[in-house]
């Protein structure tokens, strides 16, 4: 982290908990151009994805359950 970020952190870490967090969802917000594909495919799909689990529709696996799932094909490969 450069010395200018270090001081911007260290005056926005001085802010009160509401500043923070909205500073905090600003600066999240900025890296969505950065990171998410510039892609209407891919927005549609993701958008889709987003309302099936907020109406209710999605099937939603339990992280454990998808990292169980993950090491037992990994040992089955890695046998094979």
């Amino acid at each position: 982290m450069s010395g200018e970020a270090a001081t911007l952190l260290q005056q926005a870490l001085n802010l009160n908990a509401d500043e923070r967090y909205e500073l905090a969802q600003q600066l999240l917000g900025s890296l969505d151009d950065d990171l998410l594909p510039d892609d209407p495919a891919f927005h549609a799909e993701l958008t889709r994805r987003l309302d099936s689990i907020t109406d209710g529709t999605a099937v939603l696996i339990d992280g454990e359950e998808v990292f169980r799932e993950a090491r037992e094909r990994l040992r089955r490969r890695r046998q094979a």
